[in-house]
């Protein structure tokens, strides 16, 4: 009985999750920011297709006989840095290091988050309690100070290592949300109905409830990757990112800052990129939310 209403749902459901991008698209926000973060993704995946030089190599010829920058034009499209060093295959390249960091730091959030919330939210009671206690001491913890601190102590971190720190930094905010719906989720009649028919509360949870409570979460999740690029060009920013000679934006802005007088365009490029692509998920994320969950997106 159980499969065959599965399988009845499954159709509509289907047409949802396949109308979900059309929806969104149809929105002038929603329309910017798909097509900013397409563009984005697109240009991190060919990166190594797309530059024209080496990103990190340093180039006699990108520095004027004074030993200054290059301003955008010739070989070198949007002008060299400091180093002499192209700055369009930099900026690049820095897409896929933001990208990388943004998306896996992302998941690990998600997952940890999602696991927290659902499962307390689902089992309840003492179990709940202590669940959302330590979420709440987590919450309140300044973690973001303390992985700057740890970060400025170790010295340069690699990416494996922002992202587990950034996963024990943002995932309860996750978690609270999936607790919430999850306590509605579990309520409705066909959870109930599964429950009944003595449905393991493993499969419950996998085939019912977490596909119920994904909406918000995915809302969620798409501004997080806005946010986390911004952190990553923050912590690159005060020197606390990937170590040079790694093309990131937020050092590209930090050193282009050194030479705004007489070489504005090594901070402007990577500074236009950075802006476009946190815009992009932001909207991205705000036009989901007002498909996913219209009343609030209309208020």
């Amino acid at each position: 009985m159980a499969a065959l209403a599965e399988r009845e749902l499954s159709p509509p459901r289907q047409a949802r999750q396949a109308s979900l991008l059309l929806r969104v698209i149809r929105r002038p926000m929603g329309l910017i920011g798909a097509v900013l973060v397409f563009f984005v993704v697109v240009v991190a995946l060919l990166a190594p297709h797309l530059a024209p030089l080496n990103p990190i190599q340093q180039f006699s010829q990108g520095l004027s006989a004074q030993g200054a920058p290059l301003p955008p034009g010739g070989r070198f499209l949007l002008g060299t840095d400091d180093l002499g060093r192209d700055i369009l295959s930099r900026l690049l390249y820095g897409s896929r290091d933001a990208l990388e960091f943004s998306i896996i730091g992302t998941a690990a959030v998600t997952v940890i988050g999602v696991l927290f919330g659902v499962t307390a939210g689902y089992f309840g009671g003492a179990f709940d309690q202590f669940m959302m206690r330590f979420t709440d001491a987590m919450y309140a913890f300044p973690f973001l100070l303390f992985v700057i601190f740890l970060i400025s102590v170790l010295g340069h971190t690699n990416l494996f290592e922002l992202i587990v720190l950034i996963s024990l930094t943002f995932w309860p905010s996750t978690a609270r949300l999936a607790r919430a719906e999850t306590l509605v989720a579990k309520e409705t009649a066909f959870v109930e109905a599964e429950r009944s028919l003595g449905a393991s509360p493993m499969r419950i949870l996998v085939r019912h409830v977490i596909p119920n409570i994904m909406a918000p979460v995915v809302v969620l999740t798409t501004q997080r990757i806005g946010g986390l690029i911004g952190l990553e060009a923050a912590l690159s920013y005060l020197g606390l990112g990937a170590p040079p000679p790694a093309p990131t934006w937020g050092a590209m802005v930090a050193e282009g800052q050194q030479y705004f007088q007489i070489a504005p365009w090594m901070f402007i490029y990577p500074g236009i990129a950075l802006t476009l692509t946190v815009l992009g998920f932001n909207l991205l994320g705000d036009a989901l939310n007002a498909v996913l969950n219209p009343k609030r997106g209309s208020g």
